[in-house]
Protein backbone atom coordinates (compact mmCIF):
# COMPACT_ATOMS: atom_id res chain seq x y z
CA UNK A 1 0.00 0.00 0.00
CA UNK A 2 2.64 2.46 0.60
CA UNK A 3 7.07 2.48 0.93
CA UNK A 4 9.49 4.77 1.90
CA UNK A 5 13.16 4.93 2.46
CA UNK A 6 14.35 4.08 5.36
CA UNK A 7 18.08 3.98 6.76
CA UNK A 8 20.84 3.53 4.39
CA UNK A 9 19.53 0.56 2.36
CA UNK A 10 16.02 -0.50 3.63
CA UNK A 11 12.38 0.17 3.03
CA UNK A 12 9.47 0.84 5.13
CA UNK A 13 6.57 -1.37 3.96
CA UNK A 14 2.61 -0.71 4.90
CA UNK A 15 1.00 -3.88 3.65
CA UNK A 16 -2.44 -4.81 3.71
CA UNK A 17 -2.79 -8.55 5.25
CA UNK A 18 -5.86 -10.17 4.94
CA UNK A 19 -5.43 -11.25 8.73
CA UNK A 20 -4.15 -8.63 9.90
CA UNK A 21 -5.19 -5.30 8.26
CA UNK A 22 -2.44 -2.96 7.87
CA UNK A 23 1.38 -3.89 8.83
CA UNK A 24 4.13 -1.96 8.87
CA UNK A 25 7.01 -3.32 8.23
CA UNK A 26 10.94 -3.18 7.53
CA UNK A 27 12.52 -4.77 4.33
CA UNK A 28 16.09 -4.46 5.38
CA UNK A 29 18.44 -4.58 2.02
CA UNK A 30 15.26 -3.93 -0.13
CA UNK A 31 17.07 -0.87 -2.13
CA UNK A 32 20.64 -2.61 -2.44
CA UNK A 33 20.80 -4.01 -6.28
CA UNK A 34 20.30 -7.63 -6.18
CA UNK A 35 18.13 -7.50 -3.22
CA UNK A 36 15.82 -10.13 -3.51
CA UNK A 37 13.12 -8.23 -2.38
CA UNK A 38 13.48 -5.15 -4.08
CA UNK A 39 10.05 -6.39 -6.16
CA UNK A 40 8.73 -7.50 -3.50
CA UNK A 41 9.00 -4.09 -1.86
CA UNK A 42 7.27 -1.96 -4.86
CA UNK A 43 3.94 -0.60 -4.69
CA UNK A 44 0.61 -3.34 -5.62
CA UNK A 45 2.04 -6.15 -5.30
CA UNK A 46 0.25 -9.09 -4.36
CA UNK A 47 2.73 -11.63 -2.30
CA UNK A 48 2.75 -14.02 0.59
CA UNK A 49 4.73 -12.20 2.93
CA UNK A 50 6.28 -13.45 5.84
CA UNK A 51 7.89 -11.02 8.76
CA UNK A 52 9.18 -11.38 12.15
CA UNK A 53 8.52 -9.25 15.04
CA UNK A 54 11.32 -7.43 16.16
CA UNK A 55 11.52 -5.37 19.75
CA UNK A 56 10.42 -1.95 17.93
CA UNK A 57 9.58 -2.99 14.22
CA UNK A 58 8.78 -5.96 12.40
CA UNK A 59 10.86 -7.43 9.33
CA UNK A 60 10.27 -8.66 6.30
CA UNK A 61 11.80 -12.44 5.88
CA UNK A 62 10.33 -14.00 3.38
CA UNK A 63 8.17 -12.80 0.12
CA UNK A 64 6.63 -15.03 -2.59
CA UNK A 65 5.02 -13.11 -5.36
CA UNK A 66 1.56 -14.19 -7.42
CA UNK A 67 1.79 -11.24 -9.43
CA UNK A 68 2.59 -7.53 -9.65
CA UNK A 69 0.05 -6.67 -12.09
CA UNK A 70 1.86 -6.06 -14.93
CA UNK A 71 -0.87 -4.51 -17.44
CA UNK A 72 -1.86 -1.89 -14.76
CA UNK A 73 1.74 -0.29 -14.58
CA UNK A 74 1.55 -0.09 -18.39
CA UNK A 75 -1.27 2.74 -18.21
CA UNK A 76 0.27 6.30 -16.78
CA UNK A 77 -3.94 6.57 -15.76
CA UNK A 78 -4.36 2.58 -14.70
CA UNK A 79 -0.99 2.97 -12.33
CA UNK A 80 -2.14 6.10 -10.98
CA UNK A 81 -5.79 4.85 -10.41
CA UNK A 82 -3.97 1.71 -8.28
CA UNK A 83 -1.51 4.16 -6.64
CA UNK A 84 -4.79 6.41 -5.63
CA UNK A 85 -6.48 3.08 -4.20
CA UNK A 86 -3.88 1.95 -2.31
CA UNK A 87 -3.35 5.80 -0.78
CA UNK A 88 -7.04 5.47 0.20
CA UNK A 89 -7.06 2.41 2.34
CA UNK A 90 -3.89 3.03 3.96
CA UNK A 91 -5.88 6.43 4.89
CA UNK A 92 -9.19 4.75 5.83
CA UNK A 93 -8.53 1.26 7.32
CA UNK A 94 -7.07 1.00 10.45
CA UNK A 95 -3.56 -1.09 11.44
CA UNK A 96 -3.88 -4.38 13.25
CA UNK A 97 -7.71 -4.73 12.51
CA UNK A 98 -8.69 -8.08 10.35
CA UNK A 99 -9.74 -6.72 6.74
CA UNK A 100 -9.83 -9.81 4.58
CA UNK A 101 -13.23 -8.49 2.96
CA UNK A 102 -11.32 -5.48 1.66
CA UNK A 103 -8.52 -7.36 0.88
CA UNK A 104 -10.51 -9.04 -1.51
CA UNK A 105 -11.99 -5.78 -2.97
CA UNK A 106 -8.61 -4.78 -3.44
CA UNK A 107 -7.13 -7.56 -5.26
CA UNK A 108 -10.36 -7.22 -7.49
CA UNK A 109 -9.41 -3.54 -8.37
CA UNK A 110 -6.44 -3.94 -8.79
CA UNK A 111 -7.44 -6.87 -11.53
CA UNK A 112 -10.15 -4.89 -12.70
CA UNK A 113 -7.56 -1.92 -13.57
CA UNK A 114 -5.49 -4.19 -15.05
CA UNK A 115 -8.15 -5.38 -17.43
CA UNK A 116 -9.67 -1.62 -18.33
CA UNK A 117 -8.52 1.05 -20.52
CA UNK A 118 -11.16 3.27 -18.63
CA UNK A 119 -10.35 3.14 -14.84
CA UNK A 120 -13.32 5.37 -13.45
CA UNK A 121 -15.91 2.52 -13.73
CA UNK A 122 -13.67 0.26 -11.79
CA UNK A 123 -12.67 3.00 -8.90
CA UNK A 124 -16.47 4.40 -7.85
CA UNK A 125 -17.17 0.76 -7.88
CA UNK A 126 -14.19 -0.13 -5.53
CA UNK A 127 -15.38 3.11 -3.61
CA UNK A 128 -19.07 2.25 -3.40
CA UNK A 129 -18.53 -1.33 -2.36
CA UNK A 130 -15.93 -0.25 0.29
CA UNK A 131 -18.29 2.02 1.92
CA UNK A 132 -20.50 -0.89 1.74
CA UNK A 133 -18.10 -3.27 3.45
CA UNK A 134 -17.74 -0.54 6.29
CA UNK A 135 -21.09 0.14 7.00
CA UNK A 136 -21.23 3.60 5.59
CA UNK A 137 -23.16 3.82 2.59
CA UNK A 138 -27.04 4.87 2.64
CA UNK A 139 -30.08 4.87 1.23
CA UNK A 140 -28.67 6.63 -1.96
CA UNK A 141 -32.54 7.36 -3.86
CA UNK A 142 -34.60 7.63 0.06
CA UNK A 143 -34.27 10.47 2.15
CA UNK A 144 -32.23 10.33 5.42
CA UNK A 145 -34.51 12.46 7.51
CA UNK A 146 -37.93 11.50 6.08
CA UNK A 147 -37.46 8.20 4.47
CA UNK A 148 -39.07 9.40 1.77
CA UNK A 149 -38.11 8.38 -2.12
CA UNK A 150 -36.25 11.40 -3.53
CA UNK A 151 -37.62 12.56 -7.06
CA UNK A 152 -36.03 16.14 -7.61
CA UNK A 153 -32.26 17.35 -9.01
CA UNK A 154 -30.01 18.65 -7.78
CA UNK A 155 -29.90 16.37 -4.31
CA UNK A 156 -28.53 17.83 -1.12
CA UNK A 157 -26.05 14.90 0.13
CA UNK A 158 -25.68 16.33 4.08
CA UNK A 159 -22.17 14.88 5.11
CA UNK A 160 -23.36 15.63 8.66
CA UNK A 161 -26.08 13.21 8.47
CA UNK A 162 -24.89 10.69 6.27
CA UNK A 163 -26.72 10.64 3.01
CA UNK A 164 -29.33 12.57 0.85
CA UNK A 165 -31.89 14.99 2.18
CA UNK A 166 -34.85 16.68 0.54
CA UNK A 167 -35.94 19.38 2.97
CA UNK A 168 -33.96 22.58 3.08
CA UNK A 169 -34.70 23.21 6.59
CA UNK A 170 -32.71 20.04 7.68
CA UNK A 171 -29.60 20.93 5.69
CA UNK A 172 -26.42 20.90 7.90
CA UNK A 173 -23.46 23.07 7.18
CA UNK A 174 -21.69 19.86 4.96
CA UNK A 175 -23.24 19.59 1.86
CA UNK A 176 -22.45 18.23 -1.81
CA UNK A 177 -25.54 19.08 -4.12
CA UNK A 178 -25.26 16.18 -6.75
CA UNK A 179 -27.49 15.49 -9.75
CA UNK A 180 -29.99 12.44 -8.98
CA UNK A 181 -28.58 10.77 -11.90
CA UNK A 182 -25.37 9.77 -9.84
CA UNK A 183 -27.27 8.17 -6.63
CA UNK A 184 -29.10 6.03 -9.74
CA UNK A 185 -26.14 4.99 -10.64
CA UNK A 186 -24.39 4.65 -6.81
CA UNK A 187 -27.95 2.75 -6.51
CA UNK A 188 -27.04 -0.01 -9.45
CA UNK A 189 -23.42 -0.16 -8.27
CA UNK A 190 -24.45 -1.47 -5.00
CA UNK A 191 -26.19 -4.53 -6.69
CA UNK A 192 -23.42 -5.87 -8.90
CA UNK A 193 -20.42 -7.94 -8.11
CA UNK A 194 -18.11 -6.87 -10.62
CA UNK A 195 -16.93 -3.19 -12.11
CA UNK A 196 -18.87 -2.24 -14.80
CA UNK A 197 -17.68 -1.45 -18.28
CA UNK A 198 -18.85 1.68 -18.97
CA UNK A 199 -20.75 4.77 -15.90
CA UNK A 200 -22.27 7.56 -16.56
CA UNK A 201 -20.96 10.53 -14.91
CA UNK A 202 -18.29 8.77 -13.47
CA UNK A 203 -16.07 11.45 -12.20
CA UNK A 204 -18.97 13.38 -10.10
CA UNK A 205 -19.78 9.77 -8.43
CA UNK A 206 -15.98 9.67 -7.29
CA UNK A 207 -16.06 12.83 -6.19
CA UNK A 208 -18.85 12.44 -3.76
CA UNK A 209 -17.61 9.07 -3.19
CA UNK A 210 -14.13 10.34 -2.01
CA UNK A 211 -15.61 13.32 0.05
CA UNK A 212 -18.07 10.80 2.26
CA UNK A 213 -14.84 8.87 2.77
CA UNK A 214 -12.41 11.80 4.12
CA UNK A 215 -15.68 13.05 6.15
CA UNK A 216 -15.73 10.07 7.99
CA UNK A 217 -11.71 9.19 8.06
CA UNK A 218 -11.04 12.93 8.89
CA UNK A 219 -8.29 12.53 6.65
CA UNK A 220 -7.58 13.83 2.74
CA UNK A 221 -7.63 11.02 -0.04
CA UNK A 222 -4.70 13.41 -1.66
CA UNK A 223 -3.97 10.81 -4.83
CA UNK A 224 -7.36 10.28 -5.88
CA UNK A 225 -8.54 13.96 -4.98
CA UNK A 226 -5.50 14.55 -7.29
CA UNK A 227 -6.78 11.63 -10.01
CA UNK A 228 -10.06 13.40 -9.99
CA UNK A 229 -9.10 16.91 -10.85
CA UNK A 230 -6.62 15.62 -13.54
CA UNK A 231 -10.01 14.28 -15.17
CA UNK A 232 -12.21 16.85 -14.87
CA UNK A 233 -9.39 19.57 -16.64
CA UNK A 234 -9.06 16.61 -19.13
CA UNK A 235 -13.25 17.00 -19.47
CA UNK A 236 -13.02 12.85 -19.12
CA UNK A 237 -16.14 11.64 -19.19
CA UNK A 238 -18.58 7.81 -20.07
CA UNK A 239 -21.62 7.53 -21.23
CA UNK A 240 -23.42 4.51 -19.82
CA UNK A 241 -23.96 1.90 -16.91
CA UNK A 242 -23.51 -1.68 -17.95
CA UNK A 243 -22.69 -4.99 -16.02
Amino acid sequence: MHRSDAGENDRRLILLSDTLGLVDIVAKGARKGGSRLAGASELMVYAKFTWEAGRHRSFLKHCAPITSFPGLRTNYESMMAGIAWCDMIRSFVPFGAPAPEIFELSVQVMRGLEATEDVWPVLVWGLSKLLQEEGLAPEWLMCMTTGEKLSKTPVPFDLSVGGPVDDADTIGGQVIWVDIEVLVGLTKLSEIEEPPHKFKRSIETAYLLKEIMEYHADKRMVALGRLIQEARNDGAATTSLSP
